[in-house]
């Protein structure tokens, strides 16, 4: 049984080895529509890459130097109701 160390601080190492960001939403609901939120992420983010879906869930990957994480929000937060999340 060996030890795994990182050499470095936490942002030297996402900086250097990280891959963007992950966003992660949830749609409200007990039987969500999810093809809203499809729609809006392949129009809004045409550069992430859908990761993770589940019943009302779904987590995005985006490239680091797309946006910036202000524009993201900004995105998420003016589409936060039609979109139910």
């Amino acid at each position: 049984n060996g030890r795994f160390k990182c050499l470095g601080s936490c942002q030297h190492l996402k900086n250097r080895f990280g891959e963007g960001y992950i966003i992660t939403v949830r749609v409200q609901g007990d039987l969500p529509d999810m093809e809203p939120l499809y729609r809006f992420f392949s129009e809004k983010f045409p550069r992430a890459s859908l990761k993770e879906h589940h019943h009302n869930m779904v987590q995005y990957q985006l490239p680091t130097g797309v946006m910036d994480l202000s524009e993201v929000f900004g995105h998420i937060e003016s589409s936060y109701e039609a979109l139910q999340i």
